[in-house]
């Protein structure tokens, strides 16, 4: 470099000017973030190279002034903002071109559908939940705080009955969890099992019902065996035409719950019928003496009954001793009871004519 005199045509000496050029820093490395909406945020982070440049950051691409102090990023509101980040050689001033750093703030799921199960006791119950896809349900023991698990609860048919409260919310893969589902899982108490009246019926007796001892809410259900089979309202006929033991169960079942207990075993015992003692017939002259009538039990041990009609009336173990004053035929019969089962037998008709 020289200075020139236009007006004298002079140039005078030249300087020696130097040029230097610096080299630029390379750009600092630096994460971009992602946090779900209302998470606690910190500082953004870059790394200088080497490690005594300066960082200097910027809300734009470009112009404006650098800040020393890293930004806090806002998480009240999703979407994404957008920071830079340089380096400067604190020797020759230069800087780096800006590091793009973006923080995405992403909704949080809504809380899963979930039901409100309920099993009877004596029953397993896992809990469940529908979460949008790619999502995964997290379960928990209280509303709020507290550590999830993946893994859903699991009732084992040992739970006592009672109401059991867990709570349930979705993550998305970016591990955004939202509001909690709130689950009521029930167990309900097995109804009690039936008081029912066992029968001791002779054969050819009557039939009679078969009963329960009535509870509120309860139904009785009727099966012809101690498991599985289809249940009725009324328990299957029965017939006393043939000595045995018939067996009924019976349970009971709440509509309301749906729950039905154990089953109780009603017996029918049907105890066979004696056969009619042997009796013989008499004829008199009319004003004989008359002795008591008689007839032979078999066994022995069994019980005589003397009646003055063919059905009903009351029987007498004293045997009768006819009246020889008229002419004619008295009928009587008689029947033996087994003195164990109180079974009667039919009746033998003894004649007696004068």
């Amino acid at each position: 470099m020289s200075y020139f005199d236009a007006a004298t045509g002079c140039e005078g000496p030249r300087t020696l000017v130097t040029i230097t050029v610096l080299s630029q820093p390379s750009a600092p490395v630096a994460p971009s973030r992602t946090y779900c909406i209302g998470d606690a945020a910190t500082p953004l982070t870059a790394t200088a190279s080497p490690s005594t440049f300066d960082l200097l950051w910027y809300t734009q691409a470009s112009g404006g002034t650098g800040s020393a102090t890293a930004p806090t990023p806002s998480t009240a509101a999703t979407g994404t903002t957008n920071y830079w980040v340089s380096q400067k050689n604190p020797t020759t001033l230069c800087e780096s071109q800006r590091t793009l750093v973006s923080v995405t703030v992403l909704a949080l799921p809504a809380a899963p559908t979930a039901p409100n199960p309920a099993v009877c006791f004596g029953t397993a119950l896992t809990l469940s939940a529908t979460v949008s896809p790619g999502n995964t349900a997290v379960w928990y023991t209280q509303a709020s705080g507290g550590t999830g698990t993946t893994v859903a609860p699991n009732l084992p048919a040992t739970t006592a009955p009672s109401t059991y409260t867990y709570y349930v919310a979705q993550r998305t893969s970016s591990n955004c969890e939202g509001a909690r589902a709130t689950v009521t899982a029930t167990v309900h108490p097995l109804p009690q099992k039936p008081v029912a009246a066992d029968l001791v019926l002779c054969q050819n007796d009557p039939l009679q019902t078969l009963t329960v001892t009535a509870v509120t809410g309860l139904t009785p259900r009727w099966y012809a065996g101690p498991t599985g089979g289809t249940p009725a309202a009324t328990p299957a006929p029965y017939v006393t035409s043939t000595a045995t033991t018939l067996l009924r169960y019976v349970s009971f079942f709440n509509a309301v719950t749906g729950c039905e207990g154990p089953r109780d075993t009603l017996s029918i015992l049907i105890n066979p019928q004696p056969s009619a003692p042997v009796a013989p017939s008499r004829t008199y002259c009319i004003g004989d003496a008359a002795t008591p009538l008689t007839a032979t039990a078999s066994p022995s041990t069994f019980d005589l009954l003397w009646y003055t009609q063919a059905s009903g009336g009351t029987g007498s173990a004293t045997a009768p001793t006819p009246s020889t004053a008229a002419t004619g035929t008295t009928n009587y019969w008689v029947s033996q009871k087994n003195p164990t089962t109180l079974c009667e037998s039919q009746r033998t008709l003894v004649s007696v004519t004068v």
